[in-house]
């Protein structure tokens, strides 16, 4: 099992006991489909949280749920028939939810209930000229104009950080 994994050979074939009775799937395969999901999930976390994410009991259903995806996509059914199978569909709320937590909608909460801090590098920084003229428009060259007012908050600004 990989280190800090977030699922196990083993709630694979809890969450889904069909996969037992596949003699042809080794555990090494599952866990080869545990690290493609969790390689999901961190890429899609990690603007928010610092990865590799500890164990969170959502998830370790969310990288179960997605493993277990993953292996009907790509073993289980025929191409032909992965767009028509309840299987492979039924996992959609864990993908659904991994998306609402990475954009911030839902938190990410540790197993006692606290919500999980995230990490405040990654901040975006914004630009708002809404308050000034547009200095660029769809008219002549000649027509575009720089709102003096934006010209002194520029220089005015300027001269703050210049004094800090």
């Amino acid at each position: 099992m990989a280190i800090n994994s977030l699922t196990t050979v083993t709630l694979l074939h809890t969450r889904f006991p069909a996969i037992v009775s596949a003699t042809s799937v080794s555990s090494a395969t599952l866990m080869l489909h545990i690290q493609a999901a969790e390689s999901k999930i961190n890429a899609k976390l990690a603007k928010r949280y610092a990865t590799p994410l500890p164990l969170v009991p959502v998830l370790e259903t969310i990288a179960t749920d997605l493993a277990l995806q993953h292996f009907l996509k790509t073993r289980a059914f025929p191409q032909e028939k992965q767009s028509k199978s309840a299987w492979v569909d039924q996992f959609d709320d864990s993908k659904d939810l991994l998306d609402e937590i990475a954009t911030g909608k839902t938190p990410l909460v540790n197993s006692l209930g606290a919500i999980i801090e995230q990490i405040t590098t990654n901040l975006e920084v914004w630009s708002d000229t809404s308050g000034y003229l547009p200095t660029m428009t769809e008219d002549a060259q000649e027509a575009q104009d720089i709102d003096p007012d934006k010209i002194d908050d520029i220089r005015a600004d300027r001269d703050d950080f210049g004094n800090l």
